[in-house]
Formats: structure tokens, C-alpha cells, sequence
């Protein structure tokens, strides 16, 4: 079935990327952004590289770097340059005598980010997802500005996200709820309600967002800041896209919260579960703005180079594995173990071949909940919820701990990241290569959600397998009727339903407890 449908949407890609191509112009195109990184590419038939860069000097536009290349016979120059002046934020303008000199190489197109109003000696040629193409048509200046009821409609569109997000978990809970199912069937259809709504909800919204030509102002801002480019718009997208996924997937705990925690037969504490989710928020916002700030203190020569940001990237998402553990400890309350079970387990791991660091215990958790991880690269750190101290005996607790350790010895932290850098790089270059504003919103939106399918279905895949390659290494530690006593106990403790639903699975990256056992069993 899954399959089936990522070929039904991906030949949805292909019939919209066809019924929406594009007019492609030919002389001197201009590439128009709201930053001073603008580019103008020219096709011609005799004129050489040194002759383009002197016609630039003349007319006494910049020329930061050039290519050349060729395309359907033509010899393309991409120029990077400054053509537009900036008036503030929202509004630009293009000199007349400007575009009268590039005139002289050609028939002059522009392309203008959708949802700014524009005025000059143009003609409207061809309308895309993300920019239209003009035809300058005149020697006047040419000015555009955002409109400003773009602003208004995308401030809606935020107010959206929690309200429907809200309302639409506080209404299936509620009808779970009052339903005749058993206890653990109705926490297992809250969960799979947490782990898809949001992940509906925020492509929803991202379609709204292109529909409103909200891009524009995405543009604006970041272009304002520390300029426009196809890599830093790729990356961009993503933490936008991420913002919203949060957000949403915030309002729907917020939604479903008062029948969890009676199903859970915990007390509810409002304050507690506010504060957690929004350390689980800044978790996520912090890292992205330190994102944004380092593109903002590199030099733009720096940020205009694929590749410069791609390495930049990289580094910057491998610091965040291996600083893991002090960011779940600064955001998450977290207490070395004082008990002599530290020691215990700490001899346990080195009896494996694993230097731990230290045992942490994470505290004031907004539902009780018995789980073990390990976190970090260079130090490893092994974290325990206190309701897996106080409910297990120290042999169960090392059971699960020995599981934590396969993955260690296995290196499954650091092929996940592997994976997801990868997958980040490859949209990176991806979003480059494919020039978006020549699909439709449909097609954007058919192509966004594949990809977003196919990083969960893959990073599913891949986790599952670890996952039962961790249950391996753990009973070759402790044994089998140990281990899969854990197994047992975790899904009681937590009251989990045992068997779930493969899709389920993959988007939580766990196989369910029945598959993790009855695999124990046969092997």
C-alpha cells in the first residue's frame, strides 16, 4: 500500500512538472532577489567571457564570480552581481539606465518573487510557483514591494496551526475516550494521533504558505539579513517546515492531554507538561538559530558557495550528536544516579567495551514513563526516567541498558546521523538543481510530501532494523528469558499496546513489543 502511493504521488510530480512547464526566455535574464546577491544569466552565440565581464564594468555593475556553460547550443554566463537598490525591508528598485545598457546584450527578462506589487515599462510573461517572469519592455526604473496584505494573510495562517491542531486532538481524544475500546487500544490511537497529525497539519499549512506567496516574504527577510541563495532557501524550508511540525505537534499534546493522563491514571499537572513541551521546543529553535546567526557572521562569498555551506552544514549538525547529552541536560532536568547502581551499571558497559561518562536520572517528566537511552559521541552518558528505577529490579534495568549498549557497540547513532545528514545534503543539492518555480503548487506539495514520506519510511526502515540488532546484542549479554522479561515489563509499565500498526512503526522508529519478541523467539 505505502508503495503504491509514493508511485501515485510521484507520477502526480510528473504530470504536474509537465503541465506546468515553463516558458524558458533567452538573452539576459535577470535574477532579482530581495538581497544584493542577485545573479543575471545570458545566452548567447559570440561573445566570450572577457567581453561580458568588460560590458559589466562599463555599465558599472559588480561582477562577484562567473560561469560559463552551455546550454541547447546557447553560452550561458551567470553573472553573480548587485543590481537592485535597496529602499527598505519590503521594497526594491532597479535602475533604468541599468537595464537600457544589459538591453544591448539581448532581449531583457526579469523574474520577481509572487505577492509584490510592481511597477515599470514591463510585461508579464509567464506567472510561477515562486517568481513570475517579466519581459522589460522600457528603459524606466522598476520598483516592487511586498504587498502588505501577504503579511496579514500569512499571520492567519499561523493562527491556524494551534487552533486546528487543538481542536482537532481535543475532538478525537475525546471520542477515543468515551469509546468501549480497551485501555491500551485508546492511549495506542492518542499516540498514533500525536505522531501524524502533526506531520498533516504542518504539510497543510506549508501548501497554504506557497498558495499565499508567503515565499516572498521569507525572502525579504532572509535576503535582508545575510542574502538569497538555493542552498540557504533549502535549509530555510526545512527549519520552516520543522517550526511548524513543533508547533502543531505542541497544540495537539496540549489537545489530548486531559484523556491521556486519565487513561494513564496520572495526575494531570498543566504546568509541568507547559514547561516540558516548551524545553522540547527550544530544543528544537535554538540549534536553528544558531544556525542563522553563524549565516549571518559569514562572509556572503562563503554563504553563495554550495559547497562552503554543505561542509558548514555538516560540521554544525555532527557538533550537535556529539554535544547531545549537554543539551538534554540543559534543557532537560537531569541528576547523576547517587546510588550504588551507578557504579553497577558503569562496570556493566566497561565489562562490554563502553566507557560511560556518568548515569543520569530525568527528572520531573510530564508523564511517568519507563525508558533507558544512551547520548553523546566523544563522552557517553547513559540516561534512566526514574520510573524505570523504581519499577525494576537492577537485573531488568541492566537488561535494557545492555540493549542501549548494542546500539553503542554497533554504531546505530552515528549511521541514523549518517543518514540524515545525507538525505539533508541530497535536498540541499536537489533544491538547486531543480528549479522549483517550474511546478506548480499541486506538484510542489506532491513533491515536498514525498520526500517527507520517504525520509520517515527510510529512517523508519533503518531504525527498525537496528532495533532488533540491539535486541541481539542484548540477549547475548543477559540471555533471552531476561531480556524478553524487560520487553514485557516496559510495555505494561507504560502501558503499551504490544501489537501496532507497521506504519506506526516506522514514523516512531520502533518496532512494536509482539514483533521485537516473537523475532527473539524464532532466532
Amino acid at each position: 500500500m505505502i508503495k503504491k502511493l509514493i508511485v501515485a504521488i510521484a507520477m502526480l510530480i510528473l504530470i504536474g512538472t509537465v503541465a506546468s512547464a515553463r516558458f524558458i526566455p533567452k538573452g539576459v535574464i535577470i535574477h532579482e532577489f530581495p538581497t544584493d546577491n542577485d545573479f543575471i544569466e545570458i545566452y548567447s552565440k559570440n561573445l566570450t567571457e572577457t567581453e561580458v565581464i568588460k560590458q559589466f564594468k562599463s555599465i558599472g555593475l559588480p561582477v562577484k564570480s562567473i560561469e560559463v556553460s552551455e546550454r541547447n547550443g546557447y553560452t550561458v554566463f551567470t553573472i553573480h552581481t548587485s543590481i537592485g537598490d535597496k529602499i527598505d525591508i519590503f521594497k526594491r528598485r532597479i535602475d533604468g539606465r541599468i537595464l537600457a545598457e544589459l538591453s544591448k546584450l539581448g532581449e531583457v527578462y526579469i523574474y520577481i518573487d509572487k505577492g509584490c506589487t510592481i511597477r515599470g515599462d514591463i510585461q508579464l510573461v509567464e506567472s510561477g510557483n515562486f517568481q513570475d517572469l517579466y519581459k522589460v519592455v522600457g528603459h524606466s526604473d522598476i520598483t516592487y514591494e511586498v504587498r502588505k496584505d501577504l503579511l496579514v494573510k500569512l499571520l492567519a495562517v499561523f493562527i491556524v496551526i494551534p487552533i486546528s491542531s487543538f481542536l482537532l486532538s481535543r475532538y478525537y481524544a475525546r471520542k477515543v475516550f468515551s469509546s468501549n475500546l480497551s485501555r491500551e487500544e485508546k492511549l495506542y490511537r492518542i499516540r498514533r494521533l500525536a505522531t501524524f497529525i502533526p506531520i498533516l497539519i504542518a504539510l497543510i499549512l506549508a501548501y497554504l504558505m506557497i498558495l499565499l506567496n508567503s515565499t516572498t516574504i521569507y525572502d525579504m527577510i532572509t535576503g535582508y539579513f545575510f542574502g538569497y541563495n538555493k542552498t540557504l532557501f533549502a535549509i530555510g524550508f526545512l527549519g520552516i517546515w520543522v517550526l511548524i511540525y513543533t508547533v502543531s505537534m505542541l497544540f495537539v499534546t496540549i489537545g489530548y492531554l486531559p484523556y491521556y493522563r486519565m487513561l494513564k491514571k496520572e495526575e494531570i499537572k498543566p504546568g509541568k507538561t507547559a514547561k516540558y513541551s516548551a524545553l522540547v521546543i527550544l530544543m528544537l529553535i535554538v540549534p536553528m538559530l544558531i544556525w542563522i546567526i553563524l549565516m549571518f557572521n559569514l562572509p556572503k562569498t562563503v554563504t553563495s558557495n554550495t559547497e562552503f555551506v554543505v561542509i558548514i552544514f555538516v560540521i554544525f549538525m555532527l557538533a550537535l550528536m556529539s554535544m547531545s547529552p549537554n543539551l538534554i541536560s540543559l534543557f532537560q532536568r537531569a541528576e547523576s544516579l547517587r546510588t550504588p547502581l551507578r557504579d553497577e551499571i558503569i562496570e556493566f558497559c566497561k565489562r562490554s567495551g563502553v566507557k560511560i561518562s556518568d548515569v543520569k536520572v530525568l527528572k520531573d517528566l510530564p508523564e511517568k514513563f519507563a525508558n533507558a537511552g544512551v547520548s553523546g559521541v566523544l563522552h557517553k552518558y547513559v540516561f534512566l526516567t526514574e520510573t524505570l528505577i523504581d519499577n525494576f529490579s537492577k537485573e531488568e534495568i541492566m537488561a535494557v541498558i545492555a540493549h542501549e549498549i548494542g546500539h553503542l557497540k554497533e554504531k546505530h547513532n552515528l549511521i541514523s546521523g549518517i543518514y540524515i545528514i545525507t538525505f539533508f545534503v541530497i535536498w540541499i543539492y536537489a533544491s538547486k538543481l531543480i528549479d522549483l518555480s517550474n511546478l506548480s503548487p499541486y506538484s510542489f506539495m506532491a513533491l515536498w510530501f514525498t520526500v517527507i514520506l520517504a525520509f520517515f519510511l527510510i529512517l523508519g526502515r533503518i531504525m527498525v532494523y537496528l532495533e532488533f540488532r540491539a535486541d541481539r546484542y542484548a540477549v547475548k549479554v543477559v540471555g533471552r528469558e531476561l531480556y524478553i522479561k524487560a520487553l514485557s515489563k516496559l510495555a505494561e509499565i507504560n502501558v503499551m499496546k504490544r501489537k501496532t500498526g507497521k506504519l506506526f512503526n516506522l514514523f516512531t522508529l520502533h518496532p512494536s513489543i509482539e514483533e521485537r519478541i516473537r523475532k527473539l523467539l524464532d532466532s
